[in-house]
């Protein structure tokens, strides 16, 4: 957290193929606990400002939030209520609420859910959002001199496999949550997506069928509204 700049050096990756070891799941107690510690050192070494929200955002939303939209969350109410009150506690008392502006628009209605106890309404989010993805079309291919163009058409998908469609209110984009989501408990500064969108983007890589290496192909894109 001292740091200004971090210098990281890399030489080719080595990957040794085996089995995989048998993932070991933390005990959700452990979990808020080390999170709690981490907020701890984030308001030891950073001063009020941006750098220090974003920081309150980015620490709970993989190991405190996004579980709450999981499989095994949705399948074991234990676990789910278990880890649903420990992560009240700690957004609660530990996380502003202004720091919620840098999740991504599920996460910030689940924050939103999590403040308001709404443990109900996360359920109906994890079980609405299981379907929803991307859609991708290849559009075009052709050589341009030595150069490979290509095409690609995205778009995004909601929980029912269509679609999904946006409110506009004025010059903002609103998302609309699953119909099975009590929208009226979600504030607009939680469901405006006006920033996310202009800063949308796709990353395309394309992976050698005999020899598996991947390579990365830098894009010119753009959002389209319909």
């Amino acid at each position: 957290l001292h740091a200004k700049v971090i210098a990281v050096l890399a030489e080719d990756v080595c990957c040794h193929i085996g089995p995989r070891p048998e993932a070991v799941e933390e005990e959700p107690r452990a979990i808020v606990t080390g999170l709690s510690t981490l907020l701890t050192d984030i308001d030891t070494y950073l001063g009020a400002g941006r750098q220090r929200d974003r920081m309150y955002a980015y620490s709970p939303r993989s190991a405190a939030l996004r579980p709450l939209l999981t499989a095994r969350s949705a399948d074991s109410s234990v676990d789910r209520g278990m880890h649903f009150r420990l992560v009240q506690e700690l957004i609660t008392e530990r996380v502003p609420e202004r720091a919620d502006r840098y999740l991504p628009v599920q996460l910030r209605a689940v924050a939103a859910f999590v403040r308001q106890g709404r443990l109900d309404q996360i359920v109906m989010l994890s079980n609405s959002s299981k379907r929803a993805g991307l859609s991708a079309e290849l559009t075009e291919m052709r050589w341009d001199a030595h150069i490979l163009v290509i095409g690609l058409t995205v778009e995004v998908l909601s929980g029912d496999g269509l679609p999904d469609r946006y409110r506009v209110d004025g010059e903002r984009v609103h998302w609309n949550p699953p119909r099975s989501i009590d929208g009226k408990l979600l504030p607009n500064d939680v469901t405006d997506i006006t920033a996310d969108v202009e800063r949308a983007h796709v990353d395309v890589y394309v992976r050698h069928t005999q020899t598996g290496v991947v390579h990365f192909l830098p894009m010119n894109q753009n959002v389209e509204r319909l």
